[in-house]
């Protein structure tokens, strides 16, 4: 079976440092496969006031919008 790999990156603008901070914490979700083994959905880091999410090998958008 082939891997498919998803990579994405998306700036989110924030208001206040308050919703830099809740962002993250809301969208935080770890996916979990067949073996047990639990990994996050994307990465996040806050830039200024905006919170970039992002991807670098497997994003999983599924479970993010899911989420």
């Amino acid at each position: 079976m082939a891997n498919n790999y998803t990579q994405f990156s998306e700036m989110i603008p924030c208001e206040t440092k308050e919703q830099q901070e809740w962002l993250p914490r809301e969208l935080a979700v770890a996916v979990e496969f067949d073996d047990g083994e639990r990994v996050s959905a994307c990465e996040f880091e806050a830039d200024g006031k905006d919170v970039w999410i992002y991807s670098k090998d497997s994003g999983d958008l599924g479970a993010l919008a899911d989420h």
